[in-house]
């Protein structure tokens, strides 16, 4: 693990734990799209999910957070496109 980055967790080294909040980031977003709770909440904890990212200075976390985020968009898309076409793809909340 590198000493210098700013980020101390308990999942390992940094890299590791950047990854994991990519992860958490993806899951809020998918919140903050098919829920119906505090979305004031969601908001903030992907900005603060996306800071931490930044400040770890690790590729994995944004590599994590945008191929998840991409596919979550293209679940969303793929949901509305076939809507029309009478075949759904059921997404459990």
């Amino acid at each position: 693990s590198n000493k210098d980055l700013p980020i101390i967790a308990t999942l390992g080294n940094s890299n590791f734990a950047s990854a994991f909040i990519g992860i958490a980031t993806v899951a809020a977003f998918w919140q903050l799209i098919y829920s119906t709770g505090n979305k004031i909440f969601l908001g903030v904890a992907i900005g603060l999910d996306i800071f931490v990212i930044y400040v770890s200075k690790s590729n994995q976390g944004l590599i994590v957070f945008l191929f998840g985020f991409f596919a979550l968009l293209g679940l969303k898309y793929f949901n509305i496109l076939n809507m029309f076409f009478g075949l759904r793809l059921y997404i459990v909340n």
